[in-house]
C-alpha cells in the first residue's frame, strides 16, 4: 500500500467513504484560524431510528443505511463544505458557502428530507430513518473549535428532545435550556425555532 493510500485511510471512514473525526478536527482547526474573515457553520447530525434498523434487520442493513445516507449528505453539501462520519450514526458538517440563517435552513431541510427517503437494503427490504441536526455558527456562537462542537451538540440534543427529524440553531435555545444541555449559554436568550421537514 502506497504512502498516499495510507494517508487517505488515516483520514477517512472506510464504510461511508467520508472524512473521519481526525479529518474533521483538522479542518475545524483550520477554519477557526481563518476567523473572523471567513465564517462557517458546524452541523452535528445524528440518525433517528437507526438502532431499530440494526436490531430488526441486522448490521448489514445498518451498514447500507450509513452508506446511502452518507452519499445523500455528500451530494447535498457538495463542494461547499465537508461531511464527516465521526462514529456510529453520527455525522459532522463544516459548511462554508453561506452561513445566513435562511441558507442554512434550506440546507438542513434538504438534509432531513433526503435522509427520510426509503432505503433499499436488499432482499426486498426497505427501511426508513430520520436525521436530527444541531447548528452552531462561527463566530456568532463561538470562535473555538471545542466550543462550536459543544454548542452544535447542545442544539442537536434539543432537536432530539423536540421530536426528531428536525433541526435547531444553538442561538435559538433559551439560556436555561442551553444550560440543561450542559453547554455554555449564548449571551442572550432567544425564542426557540425548531424546524421540521414541513417547516416553511
Amino acid at each position: 500500500m502506497s504512502e498516499q493510500q495510507n494517508r487517505y485511510l488515516a483520514l477517512h471512514d472506510t464504510l461511508s467513504g467520508l472524512g473521519n473525526r481526525l479529518l474533521f478536527n483538522r479542518v475545524l482547526d483550520t477554519s477557526v484560524k481563518e476567523l473572523p474573515g471567513k465564517h462557517f457553520a458546524v452541523l452535528h447530525c445524528d440518525l433517528d431510528k437507526f438502532k431499530s434498523v440494526n436490531d430488526t434487520f441486522g448490521h448489514a442493513a445498518g451498514d447500507e443505511v450509513i452508506r446511502v445516507v452518507a452519499h445523500r449528505m455528500q451530494e447535498t453539501v457538495g463542494r461547499q463544505g465537508l461531511v464527516c462520519r465521526i462514529g456510529g450514526d453520527e455525522f459532522m458538517v463544516i459548511y462554508r458557502k453561506d452561513t445566513a440563517k435562511t441558507q442554512l435552513q434550506t440546507l438542513c431541510r434538504t438534509l432531513v428530507a433526503s435522509a427520510q427517503e426509503p432505503i433499499s437494503c436488499g432482499d426486498g427490504t426497505t427501511v426508513s430513518v430520520g436525521l436530527s441536526i444541531g447548528i452552531a455558527c462561527a463566530p456568532e456562537d463561538g470562535s473555538e473549535g471545542e466550543q462550536l462542537v459543544s454548542r452544535s451538540d447542545a442544539a442537536l440534543y434539543r432537536s432530539k428532545a423536540m421530536g426528531r427529524s428536525q433541526f435547531t440553531f444553538f442561538s435559538d435555545i433559551p439560556t436555561r435550556d442551553a444550560d440543561e444541555c450542559k453547554s455554555s449559554a449564548p449571551d442572550k436568550a432567544g425564542h426557540v425555532e425548531t424546524y421540521s421537514k414541513a417547516a416553511g
